[in-house]
């Protein structure tokens, strides 16, 4: 009989690790570590210019205008975006049976927008937790519930 495999993916805004276990009592396999290439820059440093001003319709002075979008909210948006099509093709290439998350609530739902129906009937299940500093051993007490290790 062939082994159900299950890949972990642990991941938060910045960070990504993939997991593998070949069913009971064959433990976890860490398969890839994945981190944003991002310098820690300043929010000024990212942004390419200075806000603009604008000139209220009534009255003298002038005000700043706010930021459309936080740089880092973008960087993080951008690298669930690309581990989300890496863990597509995976799913594609049928490289796991099922796939387990653990993430932040913000970042999984920012991941979630990019998984196409392959990796969706893949998914078993999700832990809205950043395990990403966690010990590859002491993994498993996080996912207990849903695989046997």
């Amino acid at each position: 009989m062939k082994p159900i495999i299950t890949w972990l993916l642990v991941a938060n805004g910045t960070e990504a690790k993939v997991y593998e276990n070949t069913g009971p009592n064959k433990g976890l396999t860490p398969l890839s570590d994945h981190e944003h290439a991002r310098e820690a820059l300043k929010t000024g440093d990212i942004v390419a210019n200075d806000r603009g001003r604008t000139f209220p319709s009534a009255g003298e002075g002038r005000s700043a205008m706010e930021q459309q979008t936080d740089p880092d909210d973008v960087e993080h948006q951008k690298f669930s975006r690309e581990v989300a099509e890496h863990m597509n093709k995976a799913a594609q290439e049928k490289k796991f049976d099922r796939l387990i998350i653990a993430a932040p609530p913000q970042s999984l739902g920012e991941m979630r927008k990019h998984f196409n129906k392959h990796l969706e009937e893949k998914l078993h299940d999700d832990v809205p937790k950043d395990l990403t500093n966690i010990a590859t051993a002491d993994l498993p007490s996080y996912f207990k519930n849903m695989v046997v290790f």
